[in-house]
């Protein structure tokens, strides 16, 4: 048994593996999209990384794709958020992309840049000093 990224596949042979890859991948793509075309709308995604991270990984999870949330330092100082796959954290979805690189596709899915430094869990702490506003005042 073999498994790539999200797929359990058994013994099968390696043009059906990677035909099962490619289609899994071409789907993740497209509803990724959809979702964050669905969201932002003709929206910036700048400075929208952890909610539209947040929001599309139950998203996905709904849709049977496990992920996790990653933080990571982008060109050494902009602390961003991205999505890993949970069994193959090297395949990163970035939905905001955008905001750094404005030539690179709605949604970014493959190897992490190399500009994205080490890929880290994402400290609470940290997005609540930042999300945490409208909570304070309840």
């Amino acid at each position: 048994m073999f498994e790539i990224v999200g797929l359990t596949i058994n013994k099968l042979p390696v043009f059906q593996m990677l035909d099962r890859y490619l289609q899994f991948m071409k789907h993740l793509k497209s509803i990724t999209e959809e979702f964050v075309n669905y969201v932002l709308g003709s929206e910036s995604s700048k400075g929208n990384c952890f909610g539209m991270c947040y929001t599309l990984s139950l998203f996905l999870e709904k849709k049977g794709i496990e992920n996790l949330i990653k933080s990571v330092l982008v060109n050494n100082h902009d602390h961003h958020y991205i999505l890993t796959l949970k069994n193959n954290e090297e395949i990163i979805i970035d939905p905001t992309i955008q905001q750094f690189y404005t030539h690179m596709p709605l949604v970014f899915i493959g190897k992490k840049p190399i500009n994205y430094g080490t890929l880290n869990s994402f400290d609470l702490k940290y997005v609540f000093k930042f999300w945490g506003s409208p909570f304070s005042q309840l």
